[in-house]
């Protein structure tokens, strides 16, 4: 199957599949109070990222401390290897950690970047997308797109995939 991949990419100049060295594992849990949100963002220590306030985005890094004067409506924020991703819904927030291991696991990735920053030169938000084999209605297998995880941002586009 990694041959047909990589023939397909080779066809569309896309690069090639190579062997992962990561693995991803979310979590994802609910918090239900302003306060203990802000918590949460404050002990996540982000290095990149972006927040959505009901005032403002703040994109980080932020020189001083985090201006968390509004309602955070959505974010995604990336610390090493781990990404907190933010939404808000009608109980509070939905909160998922999505922490990639550097060990070798059973998920395709793929690693893309998009959506030049505007006021930024040319600065993209990148992200890494997780595919897994599941089994389509015929029982054939296949990979589907599994999680996305902020990474951070990054000044030229890339198109690598690992496996």
């Amino acid at each position: 199957m990694i041959e047909i991949l990589n023939k397909i990419l080779n066809d569309e100049k896309l690069g090639q599949l190579i062997p992962a060295q990561a693995f991803i594992i979310p979590h994802s849990f609910s918090v239900m109070e302003t306060d203990k949100l802000n918590k949460l963002i404050e002990d996540f220590q982000p290095q990149e990222g972006w927040l959505c306030l009901t005032n403002i985005v703040v994109r980080i890094p932020h020189d001083g401390a985090l201006p968390l004067t509004g309602i955070v409506l959505s974010g995604e924020l990336v610390a090493g290897l781990r990404s907190l991703h933010i939404r808000q819904d009608e109980s509070g927030w939905l909160c998922r950690i999505i922490e990639r291991k550097n060990t070798v696991g059973d998920q395709l990735m793929y690693e893309q970047s998009f959506l030049p920053i505007p006021g930024r030169g040319s600065r993209r938000l990148k992200y890494e997308v997780y595919w897994r084999e599941t089994a389509d209605p015929s029982g054939r297998a296949v990979y589907r797109p599994y999680i996305s995880r902020f990474a951070g941002y990054e000044t030229t586009a890339t198109k690598t995939m690992e496996v």
